[in-house]
C-alpha cells in the first residue's frame, strides 16, 4: 500500500546519504519521499522523511543544516506513539552535528538527561548510542579519561557481542580520542591495527563521515607514535603511514 511504500522512500532516501558524490541523486530521492509523505498527510511518513534528509545532511557534513532539518522531524514525531527508535537515532544524528560544530557544552546539555531517560526506559538502542559517542566527553572534559573508558566500555558491555557494526566503529573513535587526549597513542594504534580488517569488511568505510573520522584518527595517532618513540627509522614509517 502506499503508506508502506512511502516508508520504505523516506527510509532509502537516508541510506542514499551514502553517496555523498552524487547530491543531486541523493536529494532526487529525499524529494520523492517527502513529496509523497506531504500527498499522504501522514504525520509520521512527513517526520519519517524528515529523518532520512537528516541522515543525508549529517552524513554529508551539514552539521547546522542537519540541526535545523532535525527539529523539523522532531516536532513531527511529537505527534506519534511508538517512535523511540526513531526519535534516538534522530537525536543521535543532531548530537553528532552539535559535537562537529564544536558546541561540546550544549551536546552535554541535552545528551547528558536524554540517556538518563533512555537509561531509565530500558531503551538500551538509545542509551547505547548516546553513551558511546556522546556521553564520554562529560568526563574526559573534566579531565578524566579512566572514567571516560568506563562509560564506553560500559555502554557495549551492554550490547550483543556478535558481528562488528557502527557501534564497534564508534567505540574505536572514542577510546582512540581518549587514548590520544590521556597521552597513550600506542594502545590505540594497536587497537586500531587490531580491528581494521572488521572495520573494512564491515563496509561502513562507505559513509563519508565515518571514513574521514576513522583514516583522521589513524593518522593522528601514526604522528603521536612517531613524536613518541626514540628509533628515527620508526619516527620515518610511521610518519609514512600517517600520510
Amino acid at each position: 500500500d502506499r503508506h508502506h511504500i512511502a516508508r520504505g522512500l523516506a527510509l532509502n532516501a537516508g541510506y542514499a546519504g551514502v553517496d555523498t558524490k552524487n547530491r543531486a541523486k541523493v536529494d532526487q530521492a529525499y524529494q520523492l519521499a517527502a513529496g509523497m509523505a506531504d500527498e499522504i498527510g501522514d504525520t509520521y511518513l512527513v517526520g519519517l522523511s524528515r529523518f532520512g534528509l537528516a541522515a543525508i545532511e549529517c552524513l554529508s557534513g551539514q552539521w547546522t543544516r542537519c540541526l535545523e532539518v532535525c527539529q523539523e522531524a522532531e516536532t513531527a514525531f511529537a505527534k506519534c506513539s511508538g517512535v523511540a527508535w526513531e526519535l534516538a537515532s534522530l537525536r543521535i544524528f543532531a548530537l553528532l552535528s552539535h559535537f562537529y560544530r564544536g558546541d561540546l557544552q550544549e551536546m552535554l546539555h541535552i545528551a547528558l538527561p536524554l540517556c538518563a531517560d533512555a537509561k531509565t526506559r530500558g531503551d538500551l538502542h538509545a542509551e547505547t548510542g548516546f553513551r558511546i559517542s556522546i556521553t564520554y566527553w562529560a568526563p574526559l572534559l573534566d579531565d578524566q579519561p579512566e572514567a571516560a573508558r568506563d562509560e564506553v566500555r560500559a555502554a557495549m558491555a551492554k550490547r550483543w557481542p556478535g558481528g562488528f557494526d557502527i557501534l564497534n566503529c564508534y567505540e574505536l573513535l572514542s577510546l582512540g580520542r581518549i587514548d590520544l587526549y590521556a597521552g597513550e597513542p600506542v594502545i590505540a594504534r594497536q587497537r586500531i591495527k587490531a580491528n581494521w580488517s572488521k572495520v573494512a569488511r564491515s563496509l561502513l568505510l562507505r559513509l563519508q563521515m565515518l571514513r574521514v573520522f576513522l583514516y583522521d584518527l589513524r593518522a593522528s595517532l601514526a604522528l603521536a607514535v612517531a613524536v613518541a618513540v626514540v628509533d628515527k627509522d620508526g619516527d620515518k614509517k610511521l610518519l609514512n603511514s600517517s600520510l
